[in-house]
Parts: C-alpha cells; structure tokens; sequence
C-alpha cells in the first residue's frame, strides 16, 4: 500500500506535512489499514464515500485531526494479472515537507 499527497510524495508514520497553509506543521502519527468509509445522510440512508485509509496527524501544541486518503483507481486493477500495490491520495490539504 502506497500512500502519498497530490504531489505523489508519498506519506508515512512520522512524515512531517503542511496541513493546509505554512502555519500548520503537523507529523503523521498513524495510516489505517483501508476500509470502506461511509455516512448516513440527511434521510437517515446510508451513503458509501469510497475505500480509504484514514490519516491522523499531530501538530506541535498537540492537538490531533484525521483526514481520509481515498483510493486512486488503476484501469490495470481490472485485468490479470496485476499485483502493483493500491495507492491512496490525500486530496490537497496536506503537502509533504521536503
């Protein structure tokens, strides 16, 4: 499993990243195995949001958040035999730091 930012850096337990702007450094502390998030809306039905793994990272003061890194689909996935491993992308809010 590879997961990375929308750089294609790739992020793992104890990268540093941006989280959103300059200002907010933060470390990647854990990556879940992926797993199929979703949420009930508004009518109570539940709605599927995609296979992800979900990234939580800690900031210098302390406090914590959780982001999810859905899976990037490889037309290759569909045709055998392929064993390239899945990739899961951050959508932009957070940028590893070189």
């Amino acid at each position: 499993m590879i997961v990375r930012d929308y750089k294609h850096n790739e992020i793992k337990v104890g990268t540093k990243v941006i989280y959103g702007s300059s200002e907010n450094v933060a470390e990647v502390t854990e990556i879940t195995d992926p797993d199929i998030y979703s949420h009930d809306d508004e009518y109570g039905v539940e709605k599927v949001d995609g296979y992800m793994v979900e990234i939580s990272i800690r900031f210098d003061d302390g406090s914590t958040d959780k982001l999810r890194a859905p899976w990037v689909v490889d037309e290759r996935a569909f045709h055998e035999p392929y064993d390239a491993p899945e990739i899961f992308e951050e959508n932009g809010d957070l940028e590893v730091i070189a």
